[in-house]
């Protein structure tokens, strides 16, 4: 973490100067900060911010240390793998997740998803659990799909996660991995105290996923939620008055549909994630399959042939990356990428509020001149920080 924030100031000279900059302006009460988005932007609907001071002494003291659904059912990392144990991978849009997927499927691991409820698989209405092939019967060219091998449940809907539940999915121990969006559901119906899991997760720059998300629907005519009309609008358009996926890393986990995430969320999210989540980055796609296959015990439960073959396939500079689409870059000096940043403050908090992402850091020490600058800057890159830190406790486990 030192020699990337080494880095960083090598690289620009003119921080400190920008940080100065900043904070006396922030001690000025300027209600517009230096890196603002388009003069109409702050007509945008913009979740209120609620500083760690301003939360009551009460209402800190509710707040959990962890969210009590990974505390009581999730195994931490610091107690090894064991032997037939369930994990759940959190699976964030545009984050690397069907990739991770495809490899899974290509090794033949046993995974649930919404695959289970398919009809034309022939399960959806199975009375027994049952593990089964839904493309066993295809040609030769799609051999990494012939080695899939699904759970009869749609874990994707609340009626298929209780007939899991009612069905003993997590203790029949025929499940190795649950794909979900929403992990909380999963954990709290289908876990219990008898037989807890792993939660896994690729996590991406907040502002990268949702530049990658834009630019994916409008072409993506296979997705459910393919949105052509995104064509005939600006990426800034669209982040300043279409988009409202904001904050989805920290809302989901605290399981928030319409009200706005604060403060407290964010730091529950944070010990959530250090204490109970095996973290990988998309950015470090390889090295975090890496991980999640000794936590996931890949070489007890796959051959080295059917490693090396989906290895080949799908990692390295030539690796498949499924659902991948080449598109403008957008970086911290693009309107978009301001207009996202802010509209998405916790969620680049929790990831990766580098210094270096002005809007953010310029919108934080405005908002809050009371605020010493170690409380902006003790938030910044945490997942990148857990990433590092995680490498050595897995490692062990592989001896």
């Amino acid at each position: 973490m030192k020699d990337r924030a080494r880095t960083m100031l090598t690289k620009r000279p003119d921080l400190a100067v920008l940080i100065f900059a900043c904070l006396l302006l922030s001690l000025a009460s300027i209600s517009n900060f230096i890196f603002s988005a388009e003069a109409d932007e702050s007509s945008a609907v913009v979740p209120d911010v609620l500083h760690a001071n301003d939360v009551s002494q009460e209402e800190e003291n509710e707040r959990p240390l962890v969210y009590p659904w990974a505390r009581q059912f999730i195994r931490p990392l610091s107690i090894k793998p064991i032997r037939n144990e369930t994990s759940v991978y959190w699976h964030i849009p545009k984050s690397g997740g069907t990739s991770t997927k495809s490899l899974f499927e290509c090794l033949g691991l046993t995974l649930a998803s919404r695959v289970g409820g398919v009809a034309r698989f022939g399960h959806a209405d199975d009375s027994e659990l049952q593990v089964f092939k839904p493309w066993s019967t295809r040609g030769n060219d799609s051999i990494s799909k012939q080695n899939a091998k699904y759970i009869n449940i749609d874990v994707s809907t609340s009626d298929g996660i209780m007939k899991g539940r009612e069905m003993g999915l997590v203790p029949s121990g025929l499940v190795d991995v649950v794909f979900t969006t929403y992990p909380s559901q999963i954990v709290e119906n289908l876990f219990d105290l008898n037989h807890k899991g792993r939660l896994l997760a690729m996590f991406r720059h907040p502002v990268q996923r949702l530049v990658s998300k834009f630019f994916y629907l409008r072409v993506a005519k296979w997705e459910n939620n393919y949105e052509p009309s995104w064509n005939d609008i600006s990426i800034e358009t669209w982040a300043r008055k279409i988009d409202r996926d904001r904050n989805f890393l920290v809302r989901t986990l605290a399981g928030k549909t319409v009200k706005e995430v604060n403060e407290a969320d964010l730091q529950v999210a944070k010990r959530t994630i250090a204490q109970r989540f095996i973290v990988g980055l998309s950015e470090e796609y390889d090295e975090s399959l890496r991980r999640f296959g000794i936590m996931l015990n890949f070489k007890a439960k796959t051959t080295a042939q059917d490693r090396k073959r989906c290895y080949d396939k799908y990692l390295g500079a030539h690796g498949e990356k499924m659902n991948s689409n080449s598109h403008p870059k957008i970086t911290e000096t693009k309107q978009a990428f301001k207009i996202i940043a802010k509209h998405n403050f916790f969620d680049m908090q929790l990831y990766d509020v580098s210094v270096l992402d002005y809007a953010c850091l310029s919108c934080a020490l405005l908002r809050y001149p009371s605020s010493p600058l170690t409380h902006i800057i003790e938030t910044i890159q945490y997942i990148l920080k857990l990433f590092d830190e995680q490498k050595q406790v897995i490692d062990s486990y592989q001896q």
